[in-house]
């Protein structure tokens, strides 16, 4: 963990240390217009593009507290999804220490007829123990599952985790874009290893005891407008109720016809009450060969009885399709047959 560490915080310095190349720049109105014209188009269209994508996240964290309690974590993510339904997966799989791991193994899941929410006990997080049902919303995306004050829904969690190429800390740039305290206060157009990036600086003071909670007050962000306009570094001033604090995440991207994707997310901070993190996501996204049937987002997929009155269409295997035709194939050849014999019959008599 500790040479990972290492490698965070030198991409960081060495990511701030080139947004001093200046060659264009333009002023807050200029800047916000340029992105509701041009960025906002295409954040558009790489969340359909994001849409697609299932598989697998890697997180570890290093928490250090000022009373000098310091943790590490490392969990396994399974996203899947597609136009009927999606699942997001979480399994824990080391906390030190592990007595204070608080939650193990969790999965939530949305469907046409309902959301679903469930958990694993600490011990069965470790190889045993079977899943759970905490809590279901019929008819719902899961938004009572937080509760009111809350933002939380199935969906809403199953995108933040593919969304990352657009998400500051919680809302994506759309989001934030239409978020009523969010101002522009410039923007300036940088060269970094031959691509052209615009570093955006802004303000978004706003009461941090309301709900739902956001914590970004404002910031530097670069973002790449020939990759859909993707977030690529950024610095953050935080805040909540408790402390203030930086945050800075770098996010390294490979590109699938002309889709920037994220392969590792970094985020560092330090609050004003003793505590620094890091944290690491390391992706692997991909788009399935066919759409995932419903069947994959149902409690039935994980051996649960489905809610009273919730009875799925079974669909025909095709094994069962080829055997119908074999035997309809094999009636008609006994039929022409039997006429074919016939009409010679006939002839012959005739």
């Amino acid at each position: 963990m500790r040479g990972v560490v290492g490698v965070w915080a030198g991409a960081l310095l060495v990511g701030v240390g080139t947004w001093g190349g200046q060659a264009q720049e333009l002023s807050g109105t200029e800047g916000l217009r340029l992105l509701q014209q041009e960025a906002l188009p295409r954040w558009r269209e790489y969340e359909q593009q994001a849409d697609r994508w299932v598989g697998t996240a890697i997180y570890q964290d290093e928490v250090k507290r000022a009373n000098g309690k310091q943790s590490r974590r490392r969990s396994r993510y399974v996203v899947r999804q597609s136009a009927v339904g999606g699942v997001f997966e979480h399994y824990l799989e080391d906390y030190e220490p592990w007595d204070e791991a608080g939650r193990g193994d969790f999965a939530y899941g949305v469907n046409s007829r309902y959301a679903f929410w469930l958990e694993k006990s600490l011990s069965g997080s470790k190889g045993g123990g079977g899943w759970q049902l905490r809590m279901i919303d019929e008819g719902g995306e899961g938004r009572s599952f937080r509760g009111s004050e809350s933002d939380f829904s199935v969906w809403k969690t199953i995108r933040w985790m593919k969304y990352r190429g657009i998400d500051v800390l919680g809302k994506t740039l759309p989001e934030l874009l239409e978020y009523q305290p969010f101002r522009v206060v410039g923007m300036r157009r940088v060269s970094r290893e031959g691509r052209e990036l615009w570093v955006v600086d802004f303000e978004c003071p706003h009461a941090v005891d309301k709900p739902p909670p956001y914590f970004v007050q404002g910031g530097t962000m670069m973002l790449d407008p020939a990759g859909y306009w993707t977030l690529v570094e950024g610095r953050f001033r935080i805040q909540d109720i408790i402390a203030t604090g930086i945050m800075e995440i770098h996010i390294e991207y490979r590109v699938d016809n002309g889709v920037p994707i994220p392969v590792r997310y970094y985020q560092t901070g330090s609050r004003s009450n003793g505590t620094n993190f890091r944290e690491e996501f390391m992706y692997d996204w991909s788009v399935p060969a066919r759409p995932l049937p419903e069947s994959e987002f149902t409690l039935s997929h994980y051996g649960l009885p489905e809610p009273v009155g919730v009875v799925w269409e079974r669909r025909t295997p095709v094994y069962v399709w080829l055997l119908v035709a074999a035997g309809v194939l094999l009636t008609l050849a006994v039929f022409f047959r039997w006429l074919a014999r016939r009409l010679r019959r006939g002839l012959s008599e005739g």
